[in-house]
């Protein structure tokens, strides 16, 4: 899997899951202040908000269909080239082959 498709999906993941509120939110018995510092903040404390995601599952697709494309391109261009021989041309190949094999190599006394 291309690691920009993982990246995608986990960017998907991480802005659907922002809008979701924590399963244990471990809240402490004691009172904390709103702020760190002691002194006042000019920052105006809005919360904020995320926008809902829609997921473009078309462009995916067709990424996913790209990718296995270029995998099938890749994969045959490292293929090595075939040759056809013709019946007679490759039975004439195979006993010119077995005719260089040393006849004591195979037989057992």
């Amino acid at each position: 899997m291309p690691t920009w498709l993982t990246g995608l999906f986990v960017t998907v993941w991480i802005a659907r899951s922002a809008i979701d509120r924590p399963r244990k939110s471990q809240m402490s018995p004691v009172a904390a202040p709103a702020i760190a510092s002691s002194r006042e903040s000019d920052v105006s404390s809005t919360p904020v908000t995320y926008a809902v995601v829609k997921i473009p599952w078309k462009v995916v697709g067709l990424a996913g269909v790209a990718g296995v494309a270029a995998t099938g391109v890749v994969v045959a261009r490292r293929r090595r080239p075939q040759h056809e021989y013709d019946p007679d041309e490759l039975r004439e190949k195979l006993h010119r082959r077995l005719a260089e094999v040393p006849r004591d190599a195979g037989e057992e006394p």
